[in-house]
């Protein structure tokens, strides 16, 4: 096998953001079982932090662009607690209730995973491949690099909170430091941004959030990110907020502005554009599943003819990917002894589940091929 490239041009507005395009290129290196993956990155940044001082009501205001993809993590981190922070698995030991055999080898699934001491997301990732007969993906990428991008990303996150009309906004952090020992007031209208001719407003919490499903998960990070049309800021106190703005990247300088009843600031910013390129190399294996006489049904479920269904899983610190038996792909950095293949047989006339635990080594990505005995 010929070492592949996939080249993806990338526009980055402070991390990742903008438009992304593809290419996959054949190059004449025979590295077997290898692919590089190429990003080619426009980055667009706004140079330097704004702080502002009001020396009549004693604030601090700090104005910090920052990557807008970064709220990702805020979600991720949030979507899977409830109010008490607490995560809750159930299942039930009625092995033998015949009715019911997909129950019965879920419920054995869900005891032995738990004692093999899996997280409660995990075992939900398993049962819900497994219950629902999902099919794997064609490839899967493994890496952890959050630099690595590829074209199936390219699209907004739905988890992200900032977006709109399906693309990312700009968005500033503003730091108060109130250094009076009074309340004092500061309204969202108190900033503006202008560029060239334009002038560029935040766009209101209400008109953000009006789109958004009241209750869910987004909803709350908004009201928990967005700074207020007015905040109240109490004495002696530091306070950290949000704006939205319409993307003015296409300016070549930026001017911040603050204004209240007691005073009028402005500061010029510089907008900096670059292009870079990083390669990533990636190792190219499966699993091996003709001892297990395995076929493909037609909707990609991969069952056993031989005894059970198998399913196979990645494992790499708390996450997991269901491989199946279909192509992955292992980027070179990653240390392998943090990866474990996680393999599932599910016997259902007998009502039979085996786990079986492997590590992946350097000598099963060379081969390409893995066996699981």
């Amino acid at each position: 096998m010929k070492r592949i490239k996939h080249i993806l041009i990338l526009s980055l507005i402070f991390s990742i953001s903008g438009c992304y395009s593809s290419e996959t290129v054949k190059s004449d290196e025979n590295k077997a079982n290898q692919v590089v993956v190429t990003n080619i990155i426009d980055e667009i940044k706004v140079k330097g932090v704004t702080t502002f001082q009001d020396t009549v009501d004693n604030i601090t205001i700090t104005y910090t662009p920052v990557d807008t993809r970064l709220f990702q993590t805020e979600m991720i981190n949030t979507r899977n607690f409830d109010g008490h922070h607490r995560n809750i698995l159930s299942f039930t030991n009625e092995l033998k209730a015949e009715e019911n055999t997909t129950s019965n080898e879920l419920n054995l699934l869900t005891k032995k995973l738990s004692e093999e001491g899996f997280t409660i997301e995990a075992i939900e990732f398993i049962r819900d491949i497994i219950a629902n007969e999902a099919e794997a993906k064609g490839e899967t990428y493994i890496y952890t690099n959050p630099n690595i991008y590829f074209t199936d990303l390219a699209g907004v996150n739905p988890l992200n909170p900032f977006t709109f009309d399906g693309r990312y906004l700009t968005v500033v952090e503003v730091k108060l430091i109130n250094q009076s020992d009074i309340y004092r007031r500061v309204c969202a209208s108190d900033f503006v941004v202008t560029g060239g001719d334009e002038v560029y407003r935040h766009i209101p919490s209400d008109v953000l959030i009006s789109g958004v499903q009241v209750g869910s998960i987004r909803y709350e990070a908004l009201h928990k990110l967005l700074m207020d049309e007015c905040e109240n800021i109490p004495g002696n106190t530091q306070y950290k907020t949000y704006l939205a703005f319409p993307t003015f990247y296409s300016q070549g300088q930026l001017s911040f502005h603050f204004k209240n009843k007691n005073v009028s600031l402005s500061n010029d910013i510089q907008i900096e554009k670059n292009r870079f390129r990083n390669d990533y190399i990636f190792t190219k294996a499966k699993i091996d599943g003709s001892n297990k006489g395995y076929r493909e049904l037609s909707e990609g479920r991969t069952v056993g003819t031989k005894s059970g269904d198998f399913y196979h899983f990645l494992k790499l610190g708390k996450g997991l990917k269901y491989i199946g038996f279909k192509n992955f792909l292992v980027h070179s950095e990653l240390d392998l002894s943090e990866i474990e293949i996680v393999s599932i047989e599910i016997e259902g006339e007998k009502e039979e589940v085996s786990i079986k635990r492997n590590g992946l080594t350097k000598e099963d990505l060379n081969n390409g091929v893995i066996s699981i005995d």
